[in-house]
């Protein structure tokens, strides 16, 4: 298969999957919530991402070596957070439901996504007219 064809696969499986996650936890209600979760987390964020990884990248642990060890520290914190973030998400879907847990969500992240690249890109632009919105130089 071509680069773009397995790129094609490998976005429609990701769309499937993520589609499809919640559907075992309507089906196995007589587990408890961690169960449930805890075998999905296990699938979803460990062995899948490290199987996808040595499959898509040749020579995984000479990339590992040579990113030095400030790197991996960052990317296992940044992970750590995306592993408590997905279960707290997990929570809150069981405690609220899959409707409103997805709405506060995806609100969070497209406002947290359109403001923080400002301020990490261009912090001189906070306060200044440039955010106005009502100014003349946005009013034509």
């Amino acid at each position: 298969m071509s680069g773009t064809g397995s790129a094609w696969a490998l976005l429609i499986l990701a769309g499937l999957a993520n589609a499809a996650f919640g559907v075992p936890m309507k089906y196995v209600r007589r587990w408890e919530w961690e169960n449930t979760w805890a075998i999905r987390s296990a699938l979803a964020l460990v062995l899948l991402p490290a199987v996808l990884a040595f499959v898509c990248v040749p020579s995984l642990f000479a990339v590992y070596r040579k990113a030095g060890m400030e790197a991996a520290g960052i990317v296992l914190v940044l992970g750590a957070g995306w592993g408590l973030a997905q279960v707290l998400f997990g929570k809150a879907m069981h405690m609220i439901g899959i409707v409103l847990t997805f709405s506060i969500v995806l609100g969070i992240s497209a406002a947290a996504g359109a403001v923080l690249p400002m301020f990490r890109l261009q912090p001189e632009a906070i306060g200044s007219s440039a955010m106005n919105l009502s100014s003349e130089a946005h009013v034509r």
